[in-house]
């Protein structure tokens, strides 16, 4: 009877432990994939950009620009999401929407896409830190809660009066 005690806390324990694994692995896959979105709509942006010539084309850029940030928002969220806290918030993309795409000369043109740029180390230096201080807690194993400490403190009472009952009967 110990043994089944013992192995099936054994096996909670890592159900536990491999559902929170399991769980670590995909935020770390969200949040790696809205980081190659934000990379690549930086490299759209700068390749688009640098080929305009007029305001319409570059109203253009700015538009299909603003659907792409609105994408990464809707990423963001889900990660928010997922994660069951808002550790990714959209305010982060403000500067990115602020961005003004007129430019009167080469020089306005080579500003602009270095603060584009720099914006976007920006925003992808905010999420890999605020995924870093969520990532780096301590692990809360499952009787650092109270209410489960009291749960297995139940369970080990009543199997200890099980086994005084069966030595005296």
């Amino acid at each position: 009877m110990n043994e089944i005690v013992i192995t099936a806390l054994g096996w909670g324990f890592l159900f536990y432990l491999n559902t929170r694994t399991i769980k670590k692995s995909e935020i770390s896959r969200m949040k790696d994939r809205a980081i190659d979105r934000i990379e690549k709509t930086q490299e759209w942006y700068i390749k688009e950009y640098i080929k305009t010539k007029s305001d319409s084309e570059r109203r253009e850029i700015e538009d299909y620009f603003s659907g792409k940030i609105s994408h990464i928002e809707l990423r963001l969220a889900q990660l928010n999401k997922y994660i069951g806290k808002e550790i990714f918030l959209p305010e982060c993309l403000v500067d990115w929407r602020a961005i003004d795409n007129t430019a009167n000369n080469e020089k306005q043109k080579q500003e602009k896409l270095k603060i584009v740029h720099d914006i976007s180390l920006d925003i992808i230096d905010y999420i890999e830190s605020n995924y870093d201080s969520e990532n780096n807690k301590p692990i809360n194993l499952p009787f650092s809660n109270t209410y489960l400490l009291g749960l297995a403190l139940g369970l080990a009472s009543c199997y200890l009066f099980l086994k005084i009952c069966q030595h005296f009967f």
